[in-house]
């Protein structure tokens, strides 16, 4: 069982998931002008929306506070297609699971490469964001990298995890996506989670969504996140790594029956 683990697991495979992945995008918006920029697009447009709602509503002014809110959304964009995009790895990928030999590592490999894809494209935006606002390079870009693969690291096995439950389960799909909505205002994602109470503050302490977005949205902000955020994150990853992988040993061979 761990040959076949080693087997699967492999950088080799992690390379025809991302070409795998990439083909993909670029099938999908063929036909278009300017291609995967489109859900760039429409990122910034979610970005500035909410911005300008927040700043309204929340006080602040809309270029002081449009960094905050765009990187929470963009981090935020990778924990949520993690879910909701994993839920349907092994179900909409029924057919090569059924005809062909190759691991379902493969199809996790592959929906991490499009959530990683997007996520580039959607970076292009803390680009612009160098050149026309007030963000400034230092030491603390090391971090934003740092930050990064802890994320993707843990999107690896929610995306297994998730897609071993769907296919099992069928409606756990839809819990997943209802939840994700709820999270999404639960997390200080586009408001000020230093505006609640002390009495209230269990609304971020015990949300783990909080942290993975802070290891990555403070940096940018050009802060260095508190150890105890590594801590969290870092318990998170290996623990989630622990638990998937003896799962995937047990239930890779069982996933054609499921689907």
């Amino acid at each position: 069982m761990e040959s076949v683990l080693i087997n699967d697991c492999n950088v080799g495979n992690f390379i025809k998931a991302f070409k795998w992945a990439w083909f993909d995008t670029r099938c999908r918006y063929r036909r278009s002008k300017i291609g995967p920029l489109w859900e760039t697009l429409s990122t910034l447009v979610l970005i500035s929306g909410i911005t300008f709602i927040s700043s309204s509503v929340m006080g602040g002014t809309f270029r002081g506070e449009i960094v905050y809110v765009g990187s929470g959304i963009i981090v935020w964009s990778i924990i949520s297609f993690a879910f909701i995009n994993g839920s349907s790895a092994f179900i909409s990928g029924s057919e090569i699971i059924k005809t062909t030999n190759l691991p379902i590592f493969l199809l996790v490999s592959k929906c991490t490469a499009n959530i990683l894809i997007s996520f580039g494209h959607n970076s292009i935006l803390y680009v612009i964001g160098l050149l026309l606002l007030d963000i400034h390079f230092g030491y603390n870009i090391v971090l934003i990298f740092l930050g990064i693969i802890i994320v993707f690291l843990n999107v690896q096995w929610v995306v297994f995890i998730c897609a071993l439950l769907s296919a099992r389960f069928r409606d756990f799909e839809m819990i997943v996506k209802s939840l994700i909505q709820l999270a999404f205002f639960a997390t200080p994602v586009f408001w000020d989670y230093e505006l609640l109470p002390p009495e209230k503050a269990y609304v971020i302490d015990f949300n783990v969504f909080f942290y993975f977005i802070e290891i990555i949205r403070l940096p940018v902000l050009n802060q260095i996140p508190p150890l105890h955020f590594y801590f969290i994150t870092l318990t998170v990853t290996i623990l989630g790594l622990l638990i998937s992988l003896p799962v995937y040993r047990k239930y890779r061979s069982r996933v054609a029956f499921f689907v």
